[in-house]
């Protein structure tokens, strides 16, 4: 009687496997993350149904914390299961958790070489960790096995983007868009390819075909937006930067700017000698790259914002920091130029204060990190407060330490934005 039961368990739990597959097909993720949850309650030892859990869990953003137990569950249950150990590596991937992703690819791949899953595992592992031409190599075996493999040819192209190899790059999505036209995710990193070559137009096509395979597809409205403000040449070189410095890791591009400001403090020391004034344009320079780094994507969004066509792409945040950090930068630098020509200190110091507050309110719309968020919202009202003094006391006096104090801590906050999000602290 015992054994009839448990036929007919296991005999329900398939079924409920099979409509949380259904599920999962067709975009229901949390409908499929209740049918094999549903499945496990009656088969709660089957090491198969806990890693297609975890696959699930991994794709959602409620839980896709609790995917590292699940998976750690089903490799307890079956370790020489090769998959689960690809799916653990992929998990760990898309956590950013990099140190430890590369170990389960490599036993993935240790217990079944000739499958191609366990080398695109490793390539997403490399590919989290920055690690560009390990990605490309790892993705190129696992299309030796299976020249068809979405995960491994999607990686050899983030990997091949990554490091500027553009020929290769449009060889690679050619031969995917030839083979799979109406696949969203390609239509994407042919836009990206396309914008890397500075063909925006082309990478307009890209991005529009991609939402219309998938509308829900937020990367390629992000990067629709950006084609679009790569219509102004001077983003466009901005964005020429940004992707050359993509292919170094994210300790060799703080290596860069620290290098950069010693060069320049050098390079004021040496002119100072001959012209002071010479010498404060150097850091003035400096200030303005360090500036327009931050609030270069706001400012383009401004522009783009005067287009009533590319305007429909932005959301509501989107065109707060338009209006906030683009409408800031440009009001203040206004400002800031006139009340220097004039001799004018509460102009030049409205301009600066407007112009300042724009770094860390583009820190605070850019960044996801619960607690960070408010940190870079409180540097901007110090910003904001500090030097808004000036202006204010040519209405109404204020004691000159108060002033002090307000525009020593304002210039504190303006320095100490950029520097704690290079270091990632409270910034995601």
């Amino acid at each position: 009687m015992s054994d009839l039961q448990n036929d007919r368990s296991q005999e329900s739990a398939s079924q409920h496997r099979h409509r949380a597959r259904h599920l999962q097909q067709l975009g229901r993720n949390d409908d499929a993350l209740l049918a094999y949850r549903e499945a496990l309650s009656l088969d709660p030892d089957n090491a198969s149904l806990l890693r297609s859990l975890a696959h699930c869990q991994m794709q959602s953003k409620q839980e896709k914390d609790q995917a590292r137990n699940t998976i750690k569950r089903s490799i307890e249950l079956a370790p020489y299961d090769h998959s689960s150990h690809a799916l653990q590596s992929l998990i760990f991937s898309n956590a950013e958790d990099p140190d430890q992703a590369v170990a389960p690819a490599l036993e993935a791949i240790t217990l079944a070489p000739e499958d191609p899953l366990g080398y695109a595992a490793l390539s997403r592992a490399h590919l989290a960790a920055e690690a560009w031409t390990k990605a490309e190599e790892a993705a190129k075996q696992a299309l030796a096995l299976d020249p068809e493999n979405t995960m491994a040819a999607n990686a050899l192209t983030h990997a091949l983007f990554r490091q500027g190899k553009q020929t290769d790059n449009q060889v690679h999505l050619s031969g995917m868009l030839h083979r799979d036209p109406e696949d969203p995710y390609t239509h994407l990193s042919a836009g990206l390819a396309a914008l890397q070559s500075n063909n925006h137009a082309r990478a307009e096509d890209h991005f529009l075909t991609a939402l219309r395979l998938d509308p829900d597809m937020d990367a390629a409205r992000k990067c629709l937006l950006e084609s679009f403000r790569a219509r102004s040449p001077i983003y466009r070189t901005y964005l020429n930067l940004v992707f050359y410095l993509m292919r170094f890791t994210r300790g060799r591009r703080l290596q860069i700017v620290i290098g950069l400001l010693a060069a320049m403090w050098m390079l004021r020391a040496t002119v100072s000698v001959f012209s002071q004034s010479a010498g404060t344009m150097v850091i003035a320079f400096y200030a303005v790259f360090v500036v327009w780094t931050h609030v270069a994507k706001a400012v383009g969004s401004l522009i783009v914002f005067a287009d009533a066509r590319a305007r429909q792409a932005m959301h509501r945040k989107e065109r707060l920091e338009a209006l906030m950090v683009g409408g800031n930068i440009v009001l203040g630098s206004l400002l800031l130029g006139i009340g220097m020509i004039l001799s004018h200190t509460p102009m030049t110091f409205s301009g600066m204060m407007l112009a300042g507050v724009s770094i860390p309110l583009a820190l605070t719309f850019s960044n996801d990190h619960p607690i960070g968020y408010w940190l870079y919202a409180g540097l901007a009202l110090v910003v904001l407060l500090g030097l808004a003094m000036v202006p204010f006391n040519a209405v109404m006096p204020l004691p000159d330490p108060l002033i002090s104090s307000g525009i020593v801590a304002a210039m504190l906050a303006f320095i100490a934005a950029p520097w704690l999000s290079i270091f990632r602290v409270l910034y995601r």
